[in-house]
């Protein structure tokens, strides 16, 4: 399945003429006007009981990434977010999924990317950590850049991620995974621009208590007509007891908000013994947690 969804920011006479085109040529009216093209593009894997499934979106001709975002749907805690990658020229994102032993029941993963035309503000670069057998990698900005996008990598289905943290000055972004005994391998990755006038670091965070799944959804307000975006940057796990992941976070289409999405992980099926009947979503976990989740405000001028 592919779909593109449009938070076309223009102003005055030409934006309503464009708006026009882009409902002429897409059925819908782009969610938001403004004054700058970004698009939020999305594809969504296969939904069936395969153990690993990727989703690759790319951006249309002529434009680049500037974020990314990744989604599990129906993993129902048996499936975790592996990796949100996006590609070394910064035309696509890839985003994968890997059931843990002991899910039966079929599910898909989702790949976002936020796409611009670089002529708009410049190109931008993409740093990673390289793959370190460490619980916490970090990924670094140039001189002169800010973090506009983020991703990371794990690389088997016992290890989840359960915080990817931007700094405060939107200079790097740490991810954190856990799991898999000893050997814990994670890699992140930061999408970097340089011509952002003014940017800073947007929080939200859900309700603490122990329920599961728990979405969290930034607070601070971007206006819908001025030259400002929200980018997903990050988000993360708060308390609880160690067996929660992140398994979504996700860009909004209208560029006004970021959103993350945790929950607790299920359970290994027992040596010999027959897998769990369910995951632990929406059940009680004996464990007060939150989810906290990160957004970068960007104006544009």
């Amino acid at each position: 399945m592919d779909r593109s969804q449009t938070s076309r920011r223009l102003a005055g006479g030409v934006g309503a003429v464009l708006l026009g085109m882009a409902a002429a040529i897409s059925g819908s009216i782009p969610a938001q006007a403004g004054e700058f093209f970004f698009t939020r593009h999305q594809r969504t894997s296969g939904y069936n009981t395969n153990a690993t499934k990727t989703a690759t979106v790319t951006c249309p001709e002529g434009e680049q990434v500037y974020s990314t975002g990744g989604r599990i749907n129906d993993g129902n805690g048996g499936v975790v977010l592996s990796a949100i990658v996006p590609d070394p020229t910064l035309t696509s994102v890839s985003v994968t999924g890997r059931a843990r032993p002991g899910q039966t029941g079929s599910w898909s993963v989702t790949a976002f990317a936020a796409c611009i035309s670089p002529n708009e503000f410049g190109p931008p670069s993409r740093e990673d950590s390289g793959a370190v057998l460490s619980s916490t990698t970090t990924a670094t900005c140039d001189p002169n850049t800010r973090l506009t996008g983020m991703g990371f990598e794990v690389y088997n289905n016992l290890v989840f991620v359960d915080r990817v943290l931007p700094d405060a000055g939107l200079t790097q972004v740490s991810a954190h995974a856990k799991g898999g005994g000893i050997v814990v391998v994670v890699k992140t990755y930061a999408i970097c621009v340089g011509h952002a006038f003014f940017t800073y670091l947007a929080r939200g965070q859900s309700a603490t208590n122990d329920t599961s799944p728990k979405p969290a959804e930034t607070t601070d307000p971007v206006s819908p007509i001025d030259r400002q975006s929200m980018f997903v940057i990050g988000g993360e796990v708060v308390g609880g007891p160690g067996n929660v992941m992140l398994e979504a976070l996700v860009p909004q289409t209208d560029f006004l908000t970021a959103r993350a999405t945790a929950t607790v992980v299920s359970p290994l099926p027992l040596v010999g013994g027959p897998p769990p009947a369910a995951a632990l979503s929406a059940v009680d976990t004996d464990d007060d947690w939150s989810t906290m989740v990160y957004g970068d405000y960007v104006d544009w001028y």
